[in-house]
């Protein structure tokens, strides 16, 4: 069973691996225009990166927040390849099927300063309410099993949402130039 304070400490990474992959383009919303043409390996620029992670990390959040209330708790158990996720922080994108069948831009076509800070705010809303939840909601497991991580705890979560931003930042960091 996890205690709350490996929560908080999972919590705390992955706030500050957020902030780390959006600070620069919230101190300076002149980047989301001049990273627009800028792409990664995947073909997609940074932005579109930020709208992705924004899109998985707050349906998870929302979905994390349902934990407390569900009546029926199914069982954890992580797929092999969840297991090699959660214990070496391994994390690629062939792990995401939606990842691989996403289309940036189709969700937010207007990403401007306006479209980060609202998304950011709500971000860190959901993300600050889950340190308010009653205690165990963190050993609760979601309903919905992922086709390739296995159903999953919290916590679990917690460790996959951080392990998908970092995977997403360091994506980003790798093309746009040390100056910015």
């Amino acid at each position: 069973m996890n205690r709350p304070s490996q929560t908080n400490q999972g919590l705390q990474k992955l706030e500050t691996e957020f902030q780390q992959l959006t600070g620069p383009y919230i101190n300076q919303p002149q980047l989301l225009h001049d990273h627009r043409s800028i792409t990664t390996r995947r073909g997609w620029s940074p932005i579109d990166h930020l709208e992705y992670v924004f899109h998985v990390d707050l349906q998870l959040l929302i979905h994390l927040h349902t934990l407390p209330d569900k009546k029926a708790e199914h069982r954890r158990s992580p797929s092999l390849r969840g297991w090699l996720v959660l214990l070496t922080g391994w994390f690629t994108d062939t792990i995401d099927q939606q990842m691989v069948d996403y289309e940036p831009g189709n969700t937010d076509r207007d990403r401007n300063p306006t479209w980060m800070r609202e998304h950011f705010s709500e971000w860190n809303d959901k993300l600050a309410g889950l340190h308010f939840l009653p205690p165990g909601w963190q050993d609760r497991v979601l309903e919905q099993r992922h086709n390739m991580l296995g159903r999953l705890s919290g916590s679990d979560w917690i460790r996959v949402l951080y392990l998908f931003t970092r995977f997403h930042r360091k994506m980003v960091e790798d093309v746009i130039p040390s100056d910015n």
